[in-house]
């Protein structure tokens, strides 16, 4: 259900940053996670969770990547021009009184 849903949108994400060269995010951010998701599951051990602690602990590990990809994208630390894409086409807007246009020539 929501869970392959969220891990989709990961995937994606991730397939993307993948693309324009963030492998060093990646891998630091997948070892942080690593860590996180390892002591999760130690303390869910310990708590008695059970197989519901194992699947908590899954969607929490995608929650934690989705938030980071996002805030990594949002903070304008990545190589995408999307931040750069996004202000243009505000300040477009903006200049045509709100109306969306597909004249290439302002870009």
């Amino acid at each position: 259900g929501g869970g392959q849903l969220l891990a989709s949108v990961v995937l994606v994400a991730e397939g993307i940053l993948i693309g324009v060269g963030e492998l060093g995010y990646l891998a630091r951010t997948h070892c942080f996670n690593f860590i996180v998701l390892a002591l999760y599951l130690v303390v869910a051990a310990k708590l008695n969770f059970g197989i519901q602690g194992i699947w908590m602990g899954i969607v929490l590990n995608q929650v934690l990547r989705l938030g980071q990809h996002a805030w990594y994208v949002a903070t304008g630390n990545t190589s995408l021009p999307i931040r750069a894409s996004l202000l243009k086409n505000s300040n477009l807007m903006e200049q045509n009184g709100g109306v969306a246009t597909t004249d290439s020539s302002k870009f």
